[in-house]
């Protein structure tokens, strides 16, 4: 059986401001090795604590997407899929959260996905009886703010509507692995799509990093590839992809034989990815984020030994590059979850958040120590930044 490993990152963050070094054709050799630790506050700016608000206990979350007005969280499992979504203003404040699980009316038995439109503050359900796979989707659509449900209908568009990418102006990118993975950019209407243009055929194996968190920052929206070369695009105001970065582990990631499996392969077989992982080549990457310049991704060492696992940043604006692994906040002992990207920032989940004595509390930590305290029901906090460009 093939799979599809995404990319799923916790807070390990570092600095190291070097030249791109940049071979003969252009591809960026990045060694792992290289990268140092830092602190938040010297690498980063516009650090934001959203603690998440209500007077009684928010839903377990994983995955956080950020609009304008609104955002929404949800926690899927081991298939993508999910029971329960919840609502927020953009200050945190839980608005509600839509759980109907069951077998009557107007209830579901799996959500598959959901899209938000911003121009009609609707956002719509899509559910699918995992039992009746080749049933068409159950759409629920719901009215914000107050999440009044207007409706249900049926639809049989996209068979992939798991793997859709959303930029957040209610536009999508949408990976149609049934036909080879074409790569489309649609506009979802309530009751059909659009598609804007079709993209030349990627593979599912190649623009896997782009579904990892299936949000991008609509003011840059990014598409990445994967192999033992790697390419980052972005999708121009003509709605074509140009090549902004491509880089290599070299030795180190993937073997350069991977990239000679074509188009059509999905990914890694189980016991290849084991085996990588043994060696300590598997090395993955993805939520990639464009603000101004300033190129920024994660990228992720998987090991069968824990102890050598590890996520990193990588950043550079042409002139630069930094490589990042552990981001600190002196005076605070804490964990944390990758939960999602707002515009050209990445928002992390804070957990477990500790004081450390050993080191004096930075301002910073004092905020997330006093924010974490005046939780009610162990609320999570978000803890939202954006990278500086480098010097």
């Amino acid at each position: 059986m093939k799979r599809l490993n995404y990319l799923f990152c916790s807070m390990a963050v570092l600095l190291a401001a070097t030249s791109c070094n940049r071979s003969n054709n252009e591809v960026v050799l990045i060694d792992p090795d290289d990268a140092v630790e830092a602190v938040l506050e010297d690498v980063a700016c516009d650090i934001r604590i959203i603690p998440l608000k209500s007077d009684k206990p928010i839903p377990n979350a994983i995955l956080f997407y950020f609009y304008d007005d609104y955002f929404f969280s949800i926690a899927p499992d081991i298939d993508y899929a999910f029971k329960d979504i919840s609502v927020f203003d953009n200050d945190g404040n839980l608005l509600g959260t839509i759980d109907r699980y069951g077998r009557g009316h107007n209830e579901y038995i799996s959500l598959l996905n959901f899209l938000y439109q911003p121009d009609r503050k609707q956002l719509l359900l899509y559910s699918r009886d995992p039992e009746k796979y080749y049933q068409d989707f159950q759409i629920f659509t719901f009215q914000l703010p107050g999440l009044e449900l207007l409706g249900t209908g049926h639809n049989w568009f996209m068979a992939s509507i798991r793997n859709l990418v959303q930029l957040g102006d209610g536009r999508c990118l949408n990976a149609d692995w049934k036909y080879g993975t074409d790569l489309q950019l649609v506009s979802i209407l309530p009751d059909t799509a659009i598609i804007i243009k079709k993209y030349e055929n990627m593979g599912g194996n190649r623009i896997g990093p782009t579904f990892t968190n299936q949000f991008t920052n609509p003011q840059n929206p990014l598409v990445a590839t994967f192999g033992y070369e790697n390419n980052i695009y972005s999708l121009t105001d003509e709605d074509s992809l140009k090549l902004e970065f491509s880089f290599t582990f070299g030795d180190k990631g993937f073997p350069r034989s991977y990239t000679n499996r074509g188009p059509y392969s999905i990914l890694i077989l189980d016991e290849e990815w084991e085996q990588y992982m043994k060696e300590g080549l598997a090395i993955t990457y993805g939520v990639p984020v464009k603000n101004g310049d300033l190129l920024s991704f994660c990228y992720e060492r998987h090991h069968d030994d824990y102890a050598k696992s590890y996520t990193h940043y990588y950043l550079t604006n042409g002139r630069k590059s930094a490589n990042y692994s552990k981001l600190t906040i002196p005076g605070l002992k804490y964990t944390t979850t990758l939960a999602g990207i707002n515009g050209t920032s990445y928002v992390y989940q804070l957990q477990s958040v500790e004081k450390d004595s050993s080191v004096p509390l930075s301002e910073l930590g004092q905020q997330i120590l006093d924010a974490v305290q005046a939780q009610n029901d162990d609320n999570p906090i978000l803890l939202q930044f954006r990278f500086k460009d480098l010097e």
